[in-house]
Formats: structure tokens, C-alpha cells, sequence
């Protein structure tokens, strides 16, 4: 099985620079223990870029923020699994030792940039604060590094800008102050929520060109968190594929868009517009991702299914070897061929 799935062997572990295992994060409400993110396991290699993908509610954020141990407890704890960073079990780490990892070895861009900067101080003091707390430098020399962060992810009069304030900027603008913010410590690894959300259409193509030109010059992996298979397509080496809180498929990205084998995937594929191709309109997964109170037994995906059987709606499949670095999460995915020949589908 590959370093993906549930039983990651001892060398993938080895030559993984984050390698997460059976990680299970709970939150707690009026309702009773719901599990966010449930034995998810996945491995991200140096320089390499991973994507997580998956509707809203999936568990992709929580378990980025598992990983930066960012879950507010109350009412989030995580309850189960090892996160292994360079080999060392953040889960084991003192607070002291996580403030000195976050944004020096792994740092992380928000979804919404204004909301994660701080309307009451210039972006400036923002990135220079990170600069500062991590590379003891004094003032002059963190304001100086600032502007040339600012320089680094391309906005024009970074030593005017380096006194505005958010609201000052635009959001592709602020978008680019995230990333000078998440890469102004050199780190080995970055956390990529959503990165190009309320972004219009050519500001997140220069964003998500700006992120792959940075991560060839400083050799950073990425995790790179996402709804939209387009951008997977156009930015990831390998891709993981979340619903109701669980791993259910996970391969590289070319083999994912040419052979699919969870029925989610499948939905989520044939939802995405194509250029050149005629339709009246586009295929639909029906119904939506179930909260987390209310995941179904069996396969959480079974009541949005076509494909599903008897099985699926009692016992809960584990994540199976389909080739080599190929896993799904599936009773029938060797019958869905089959099935999809015979007619069955999602539209």
C-alpha cells in the first residue's frame, strides 16, 4: 500500500517530509463528540506538491490546521495519530516548540486574507513581526527583509506599501502580502488553504504562477487545499480526496483524471466544465457533503451514490490498493466500469 493509505510503510516514512498517520480530530457540541477528520493518513515528499481536494465540510482545513495544531480546544482536541515532521511527532511538541515551527518550518496562507491580517497595523508590522520573532533581527533589519518579501511575490512600490494598511490594498494585493507573510522565514513547507478564493479569474492564475515559481526557488513542498480540480490539474503532483472526513482516494494527479476509481471522484470529475465540449448542461453530484453529526453508516458517499449496493450502506470500506501509489475507498470500484458501460451515472 502506498505512503497514503492506513498502513504507510517505514520507508515512505523515511523519505517523507510530512507524514501523517491515522490522524483523528473531534470537536465537541450540544449534540455529542463529531469527528471532523477520521484516520486520515498522507504523506507529503520534499518539494513535492500535494493537493487536497473536496466539497466544503470535507475535513480538508481542519486537518491542515491539525497539522499546525491550530484546532481551538474547546471545543477541538485531536484524539488519535501521529504527525511526523522530518521524522519528529508534532503531537509530542511543547507549545514553545510549535510557535517556533509555525512560520519558520511550516507556514500557512488563510483562505480570506482580510480577515487573517489585522486591519490595525500596517502590513509592514505584520510580515516584520513574523521576521523578528523567528530571525532575531532588530527593526531595521526586519523592515528591510519586509520590502524584500514584498519585492519577492511581485508588488509594485513595496517600500510605499510597506506602510498600508489592508484595507489600502486590493484582494489580489493582499493576497501576495499572505504569501511575503508565509515565506518571509524561508520554510521547508507550505499550507495553501483555498489560496485563490474570492479571487477573480486572472488574479488567481498569477497567484497560483507566483506559488510555483516560489516553490522552484526556495524548493518548499506544498500542501495545497482546494474544491476546484482545475487548479489540482494545473499545480499538483499527487492528489488526496477527502469526503466526510475520510481519505477516499489518493494517486497522482494524471492517473487520477485518467482513471478514477471512487465514485466521488468520478462526480467530482464530471462536474468540471471542458472546454470545446457541448453539453445542455453539466453533471451533478446530488444532495451535499453530510455534517459531521449525521455521517451515514457504511460509506459515508452511499446516499449520493448511483453505484451503490447493498454493502455500502452497512459496512465501511477500507482504503484499497488499485495500482501502486493508487488508492480507493470502495466496495465496487472495479464494477463501476461495468456499471458506467451499462448507463449508470450521475446525470
Amino acid at each position: 500500500m502506498s505512503a497514503s493509505g492506513e498502513s504507510m510503510n517505514a520507508s515512505s516514512r523515511d523519505e517523507s517530509l510530512l507524514a501523517i498517520e491515522n490522524l483523528r480530530t473531534v470537536f465537541r457540541t450540544d449534540e455529542g463528540e463529531v469527528q471532523a477528520v477520521n484516520h486520515v493518513s498522507f504523506d507529503l515528499a520534499p518539494g513535492e506538491t500535494l493537493g487536497v481536494v473536496g466539497e466544503s465540510g470535507c475535513g480538508k482545513s481542519v486537518t491542515a490546521l491539525s497539522i499546525l495544531r491550530l484546532v481551538p480546544d474547546p471545543p477541538g482536541r485531536i484524539t488519535d495519530g501521529r504527525i511526523l515532521y522530518r521524522g519528529r511527532d508534532l503531537l509530542q511538541f511543547s507549545d514553545s516548540e510549535m510557535r517556533e515551527l509555525r512560520g519558520n518550518e511550516i507556514s500557512m496562507i488563510f483562505q480570506e486574507p482580510m480577515t487573517a491580517l489585522n486591519p490595525v497595523y500596517t502590513v509592514g508590522n505584520q510580515i516584520m513581526e513574523a521576521i523578528r520573532l523567528h530571525q532575531g533581527v532588530d527593526g531595521k533589519e526586519a523592515r528591510k527583509r519586509a520590502i524584500a518579501s514584498l519585492i519577492q511575490v511581485g508588488i509594485p512600490a513595496p517600500e510605499q506599501r510597506v506602510d498600508e494598511y489592508p484595507h489600502q490594498l486590493s484582494g489580489g494585493m493582499r493576497q501576495r502580502v499572505m504569501i511575503a507573510m508565509a515565506l518571509s522565514c524561508n520554510p521547508s513547507m507550505l499550507i495553501a488553504d483555498e489560496p485563490t478564493t474570492a479571487l477573480d479569474v486572472t488574479i488567481q492564475a498569477q497567484i497560483l504562477e507566483l506559488l510555483r515559481k516560489l516553490q522552484v526557488d526556495l524548493g518548499m513542498a506544498i500542501l495545497l487545499i482546494t474544491h476546484d480540480l482545475g487548479v489540482v490539474a494545473e499545480n499538483a503532483d499527487r492528489v488526496v480526496v477527502m469526503y466526510a472526513g475520510r481519505v477516499v482516494e489518493t494517486a497522482p494527479v494524471d492517473r487520477l483524471f485518467a482513471q478514477p476509481k471512487h465514485p466521488y471522484t468520478i462526480g467530482l470529475l464530471g462536474s468540471m466544465p471542458r472546454v470545446n465540449e457541448r453539453r445542455e448542461r453539466l453533471a451533478v453530484i446530488p444532495g451535499t457533503v453530510p455534517p459531521p453529526t449525521a455521517f451515514p453508516r457504511g460509506c459515508s458517499f452511499h446516499p449520493r451514490c448511483p453505484f451503490v449496493q447493498d454493502r455500502c450502506r452497512t459496512e465501511l470500506p477500507e482504503l484499497e490498493t488499485v495500482t501502486e501509489g493508487h488508492e480507493a475507498r470502495c466496495h465496487v470500484w472495479r464494477d463501476v466500469p461495468a456499471m458506467r458501460e451499462a448507463g449508470v451515472s450521475f446525470s
